[in-house]
């Protein structure tokens, strides 16, 4: 006979399974949530990547030898903001270490690190200091690079023939916004007339020439023979003008700038006219390997490797127009606006409109040439758009042997405006869809809808 009050053996098997079961499940609880937080995981799909860190950035830092210490200005207002992009830095690398300091109750220690403003801060590397006005991923950047870059590299650009201004501010002309990219990349960028120099100086890591509107002298170009003769490195942006004596030296390099215009009549799809061929750049390559753009040339001209016989070159092929395009031999015709394939006469698409040339000359030096058919697509107005910025620094970061920087970068909320960029099929599907078929199934409802209801009457 069971005594009152006490449980029977089913009743207490019941509650230790039932304290089993709860046991389980709070420890499988505890037990996810342990392994989630020492291993965090963000997944970002924004558009733009907003809440995610570009691969430059996540080169760059996965390339760091020794701690990094970032310093934050802030007041508790705009906290959170900074707080959020610190996190994202700190779980790229585990050399980074970051610190907020409110500048209103730290007034002192502000004027210590002269800093006057909410949002600005200093950032160290192995004693050295680097001040950050905004700490944006772009500026931090920066400044890592040059606390640990030491290889500060002079890009020369040359003048003197009606080249870009790489000062100008105009949205058509000037290069300030690229220039200022090279500067935060850690290279010092002068200009170079050429006229008034005996020689190239010694110390120019790569030399520009950014859209030419007049011809080289033959001094001038016998003063560039001897820099790319001598382990120089030479990037040209030659847009469609007749440089007679400039396209004869390019031939003496092995590569050949033809006299026409490449035209896209697909570019249209994309908000551009069809002097603006859409750019394929090769992901074979490395300069655009980690690119996930295309690229935009306006006004472009092709260009081509020719063989020299004597010369010891290797070229590449680094970039090409869409297969819809075609280069226009008829220059002609593209003034009048009359422009049309003309088969066996004009070159059918993908036309080459950038390559990279490797010389060997006498005594083992090596000479590196790139060209590219366009200077407009690094001017202030054109270089934020797609991945016209990406594909000019990575190829600097290139020729320089800066690998940590063929990335792609940060976009900038400043581009003038945005793209889409489809393949011919994703085009016609999006017409389909849109235009025929969505229609014919609303039509379809609606005269089914009709017929059922007068077979109904």
């Amino acid at each position: 006979m069971k005594a009152p009050g006490m449980l029977s053996k089913q009743t207490v098997i019941y509650y230790i399974e039932l304290f089993l079961l709860i046991s389980f499940v709070l420890g499988t609880v505890v037990l996810i949530n342990y392994i989630a937080f020492n291993n965090n995981k963000r997944f970002d799909f924004s558009p733009e990547k907003t809440f995610s860190l570009s691969s430059r950035t996540e080169r760059i830092l996965e390339a760091l030898e020794h701690d990094v210490h970032a310093t934050i200005f802030y007041d508790q207002k705009e906290g959170r903001t900074y707080q959020d992009l610190m996190q994202l830095f700190s779980w790229a690398s585990e050399r980074f270490h970051y610190e907020f300091i409110d500048i209103n109750k730290n007034p002192a220690k502000a004027e210590a690190f002269n800093v006057s403003r909410k949002g600005a801060g200093i950032i160290e590397y192995m004693g050295k200091k680097e001040k950050v006005l905004s700490f944006e991923e772009s500026n931090i950047v920066s400044a890592i690079i040059k606390l640990t870059d030491s290889r500060v590299k002079t890009v020369r650009f040359v003048t003197g023939h009606g080249e870009r201004n790489i000062s100008g501010n105009d949205p058509e002309t000037g290069y300030a916004r690229i220039v200022m990219d090279l500067k935060e990349e850690n290279y010092q960028v002068e200009e170079l007339l050429l006229m008034q120099e005996q020689k190239i100086p010694e110390d120019t890591s790569i030399l520009i020439i950014s859209g030419p509107k007049k011809d080289f002298l033959k001094k001038e170009l016998d003063m560039i023979d001897d820099y790319i003769k001598n382990n120089g490195r030479i990037i040209l942006l030659c847009d469609p003008y007749p440089l007679p004596e400039l396209e004869k030296y390019m031939g003496t390099l092995g590569v050949k700038l033809s006299r026409d215009f490449v035209i896209d009549k697909k570019s249209k799809l994309f908000a551009l006219d069809h002097m603006t061929p859409i750019v394929i750049p090769d992901r074979r390559h490395p300069i655009a390997e980690n690119m996930n753009d295309a690229v935009v040339f306006p006004l472009c001209r092709s260009v081509a490797s020719i063989n020299i016989e004597g010369l010891q070159q290797t070229t590449e092929i680094i970039a090409t127009s869409s297969p819809d395009s075609w280069a226009e031999q008829n220059t002609q015709s593209v003034h009048d606006e009359k422009a049309a394939f003309n088969d066996g006469v004009d070159i059918n698409g993908p036309v080459p409109v950038a390559l990279v040339s490797e010389i060997t000359f006498e005594e083992n030096k090596t000479g590196h040439l790139m060209v590219f058919g366009d200077s407009d697509f690094i001017t202030n107005y054109y270089y934020t758009i797609l991945g016209n910025r990406d594909f000019f620094l990575n190829t600097v970061n290139w020729l320089s042997e800066k690998t940590e920087g063929l990335a792609s970068r940060p976009r900038s909320p400043q581009a003038p405006m945005e793209l889409l960029f489809l393949t011919e099929n994703q085009s016609r599907m999006i017409f389909w869809s849109a235009v025929v078929i969505e229609p014919l199934i609303i039509f379809l409802i609606g005269l089914s809808v009709v017929l059922w209801r007068r077979f109904k009457r």
